[in-house]
């Protein structure tokens, strides 16, 4: 045994057993699944790729949304920038990577599709991390260029552009979830704490988007959340609800609103806050 998970070793140089047993292309199935629809968003990773930022009309998109959720931000503008300066900001294994990837492109066998579905022979990339956030392309003159993404604040009528170190946490925070509106593809995001570095409003803004972006898109967002003012009949269905309250024994046990019968004219919040239905903190002074 390889000690990697089934999933994985049975997709990788098997592509001759899938051709004799097509009983099985339920594994490959399944394996693309976790590979390209599922994506967990842990509270302290590093702010995820989001390849989206290579074409005009998303990045037009990202601005419009930071725009619309009122983080100051006017716009987002790219700075040409060295090979250096990207370089020096990336840990040894991500400059590896990357070194890798940069000498296996060949812009007349590497096809990215861009929204509009159009195909464009042009290499490029999204390097992100808490400090910044670079675009790597490979142009006309196949050369690779250096860009730094920055964001334009309007501060007294004039244009100031800042780099992502110099935005708040609520700001990085959002960033890493607005692929979440805008990616068109099929997908289930899992994430602990979506509220977190948010202000509630904003939190509760997010989710309405999302149910709104969400109506014409394969899509799920699966979230953990101590914002009880998401529990309300405007914004989820009582079903979509669930509360995690401790056992006598410590464990731990999930119910469903829908199953608690609660009454339309109910403030979930509120009722939730009180201690209805367990899920929250009792202290010795209560």
């Amino acid at each position: 045994m390889s000690g990697k998970p089934f999933l994985f070793s049975i997709n990788h140089n098997t592509a001759g057993f899938f051709a004799t047993n097509k009983e099985a292309l339920a594994l490959q199935k399944a394996f693309l699944w976790f590979k390209d629809t599922l994506e967990v968003i842990f509270p302290d990773q590093p702010l995820q790729e989001t390849s989206l930022l290579r074409y005009e009309i998303c990045k037009d998109e990202f601005a419009q949304l930071l725009k619309d959720f009122d983080t100051g931000i006017e716009g987002i503008g790219l700075e040409p920038v060295s090979r250096e300066k990207v370089f020096e900001t990336l840990d040894l294994r991500t400059q590896q990577k990357l070194n890798l990837e940069m000498a296996l492109v060949s812009p007349i066998i590497q096809f990215s599709p861009n929204p509009q579905g159009q195909t464009t022979n042009f290499y490029a990339t999204v390097i992100r991390s808490r400090r910044n956030i670079f675009i790597i392309t490979m142009e006309k003159d196949k050369d690779f260029h250096f860009y730094a993404v920055k964001f334009v604040h309007n501060l007294g009528g004039k244009e100031i552009e800042f780099s992502m170190e110099s935005e708040s946490d609520g700001t990085h925070r959002l960033f890493q979830l607005l692929e979440i509106l805008i990616c068109r593809k099929e997908k289930v995001y899992i994430m602990d704490e979506i509220n977190r570095s948010l202000h509630p409003k904003l939190t509760v803004q997010f989710v309405k988007k999302y149910f709104s972006s969400a109506k014409d898109r394969r899509i799920q967002l699966v979230t953990t959340t101590h914002e009880s003012r998401l529990m309300s009949h405007d914004i989820v269905r009582r079903d979509e609800i669930w509360i995690a309250d401790k056992n006598d024994d410590d464990s731990t046990k999930l119910f469903s609103l829908e199953d608690e019968q609660v009454r339309i004219d109910k403030v979930l919040d509120q009722n939730y806050m009180d201690n209805v239905w367990g899920g929250v903190p009792v202290f010795a002074d209560n």
